[in-house]
């Protein structure tokens, strides 16, 4: 497994890392590996590196001068979804709703696909009516979720989140949340003569 090392330096300096296990007893990375800014991020420095591993220490340098350090933790960002859809809205039954995602690299298999869950339930919602296009509107790594909201499989009244199961991203398999919706689930307050705002 890789691990991507990141970090945020101020743009166009040269940066260097070097990773010591946990116990500072052995270099894992020679100090002086090189930690590139991104061609289309300035001031974000990453690199992927296969063999880091949880715990291992980082000494980030510009120089000789040691501008940060840090631990080797998992990847958190789950398998590469950049940018999730959040909450999304309140729907009525019987609509379709869509929704857009990104993800930093191309969905090549999408292993259990999407499932869809009602907020206080493990058990998929079956048949979900959910569909993904891959690269909408041909727009690389961007993906519209459609799902058509039935009474036969959804109920009035409940939040549900919409989970990206086992899919392949790059190198990684991802199961994540890729956004949220509600169906008539937003309070209203009724109009009357009585509570005029």
């Amino acid at each position: 497994m890789s691990y991507r090392i990141k970090f945020g330096w101020q743009p166009s300096k040269t940066l260097t890392y070097g990773a010591y296990n946990a116990a500072g007893s052995s270099v894992v990375v020679a100090a002086g590996t090189s930690l590139p800014q991104g061609a289309s991020s300035p001031g974000y420095y990453t690199v992927v590196d296969a063999v880091v591993t949880p715990d291992d220490f980082v000494v980030v340098k510009e120089g000789t001068v040691v501008v940060g350090s840090g631990e080797i933790v998992p990847v958190v960002e789950i398998g590469g979804v950049v940018s999730a859809a959040g909450y999304v809205g309140d729907y009525k039954i019987g609509e379709t709703l869509f929704f857009t995602f990104k993800t930093n690299g191309t969905i090549g298999s999408e292993g259990d696909g999407l499932r869809v869950y009602r907020s206080d339930d493990t058990t998929p919602v079956t048949p979900s009516l959910a569909t993904l296009d891959d690269d909408f509107s041909s727009e690389t790594n961007v993906h519209q979720v459609a799902i058509t909201l039935l009474v036969s499989s959804y109920i009035v009244g409940n939040d549900y989140s919409v989970v990206l199961s086992g899919a392949t991203i790059g190198d990684e398999v991802v199961t994540t949340i890729v956004g949220s919706f509600s169906i008539e689930n937003r309070y209203q307050r009724p109009v009357s003569r009585y509570n005029f705002p």
